[in-house]
């Protein structure tokens, strides 16, 4: 469809352009505080898995015999309700702890202690073995609450790196396409409308003149 070249739609252009530009600055400014944000879950990942590779280091100084026994750690103690929800934070839906509820480990299994160890039938190491199940269990709860935080950093990135690049192609549409093109094709129209404005007006002269003309003959 041929658009109209007249001064409505010259007047609809600015009116576009005067908007485009009120909504630049707000997308971009969305854009930067995403991409802060962004970097601070970063750098907390950081932090967060050194945290977590010292515990764990903690952990095979405190129980050197783990291996050897053949412990299944998933055994001993396990996350069943992370305590999660999703809710919005900055117009991107984001998982956080939950108000309502919360996170749940899994029971301390007395009986778990005929599961593991050794191969061999060792009345010693059975013996001692529910003292060191009890105090594995305490031990692996910060580790895994780690791990869940990393987690969930991790998705939280995912997302908010989605939402990043979402507003940067909003900023680049409107700062690299839509005020550009919009301000060529006032350009042009006010050179087209002025041509015309200038076009009528030498017809006009022309006209009295051709009038003048025929009243003197």
């Amino acid at each position: 469809m041929k658009r109209a070249l007249n001064k409505h739609r010259l007047n609809q252009l600015q009116q576009d352009l005067e908007l485009y530009q009120r909504f630049l600055p707000a997308l971009d400014l969305k854009r930067q505080q995403l991409m802060a944000r962004q970097k601070t879950l970063q750098e907390k990942a950081v932090e967060i898995e050194a945290a977590l590779e010292k515990l764990i280091e903690t952990l095979e100084q405190d129980f050197p015999w783990l291996q050897s026994q053949k412990v299944n750690l998933s055994d001993v103690l396990k996350i069943e309700k992370t305590g999660l929800e999703e809710k919005k934070v900055m117009g991107v839906t984001m998982l956080v702890k939950s108000e309502t509820f919360p996170l749940v480990f899994s029971k301390f299994n007395e009986h778990l202690a005929q599961k593991i160890g050794s191969d061999n039938e060792d009345p010693i190491i059975k013996q001692y073995r529910p003292y060191w199940l009890a105090t594995l269990y305490q031990a692996l709860k910060p580790i895994l609450i780690l791990k869940l935080e990393d987690w969930v950093l991790a998705q939280n990135l995912i997302r908010l790196k989605k939402a990043t690049k979402k507003a940067t192609q909003k900023v680049n549409l409107f700062s690299k396409v839509m005020i550009p093109d919009t301000e060529k094709e006032i350009r042009q129209l006010k050179l087209f409308l002025g041509d015309q404005e200038k076009a009528a007006v030498i017809r006009a002269k022309l006209a009295k003149t051709k009038q003048q003309t025929k009243q003197t003959h």
